[in-house]
């Protein structure tokens, strides 16, 4: 499968991306293995795996791999190597697949092999057969991912990025709001608090422990504070 990527995950590209969607249909072969693949490769989608957001490959094949490994046929894909390729992904290039079956000629055993090795909760592979369940899942999927990444909508002139602290807000057993402090976390190296994507657009991103609290859904607000010295985790 040699294709370059038809429109990279470039905030700007969502128009060409619904279009082309809208536009294309099922035809040919299942290059399943092969097209997994290349997203392990830096060249291909590079504002997908450039952006340092959270990484989600969302795969959803009517059809077994027909093609083989490197489109050859003589070289058939097992579910093995499915397994794989999805785990190079996860660990070499930290993106996490999901892996949704449309119809009833899938491969079961490949999609399951996704699913279990995608580093997400959706360790089986999802059916859907037709357009309202498979907009239906997408919905779901897209709900449970809650990003980590947030973008400051920032209205007062002259503030001061150096100066900010973030609070995740939460609800006690009395229903009493109680803001916790996440520190400045420089390149998420503790995992525990929050870093900058891009300082000049005021993007941020929530390392992995905060991230996970996030997840959970037990935060209800977050809040920006400016003004006073970031507060700095301290690393053991």
């Amino acid at each position: 499968m040699n294709a370059p990527v038809i429109s990279d995950t470039l905030p700007e590209n969502a128009g060409v991306i619904v279009s082309n969607l809208n536009s294309s249909h099922p035809r040919g072969s299942t290059p399943l293995y092969d097209g997994m693949a290349k997203f392990t490769e830096t060249d291909y989608a590079s504002a997908f795996a450039d952006m340092g957001f959270n990484s989600y490959l969302i795969v959803v094949s009517d059809g077994g791999d027909s093609c083989g490994k490197n489109n050859n046929v003589l070289d058939p894909v097992e579910p093995a190597d499915m397994a794989e390729i999805t785990t190079v992904l996860l660990t070499d290039n930290q993106i996490k697949s999901i892996a949704i079956g449309f119809g009833d000629q899938v491969s079961p055993e490949q999609l399951d092999a996704i699913a279990a090795n995608g580093g997400t909760d959706y360790t089986e592979y999802i059916v859907v057969d037709d357009q309202a369940t498979l907009e239906a899942a997408m919905e779901e999927i897209v709900g449970n991912l809650v990003s980590c990444v947030y973008e400051l909508e920032i209205t007062e002139p002259d503030v001061d990025p150096t100066k900010v602290n973030y609070y995740f807000v939460t609800l006690d057993t009395n229903g009493n709001e109680v803001e916790e402090v996440i520190p400045f976390d420089e390149d998420c190296t503790a995992g525990k608090g929050w870093r900058w994507i891009d300082f000049d657009n005021f993007v941020v991103e929530f390392c992995e422990e905060a991230c996970a609290k996030l997840q959970t859904g037990d935060v209800k607000k977050i809040l920006a504070e400016f003004g006073c010295e970031t507060i700095i985790i301290e690393k053991i």
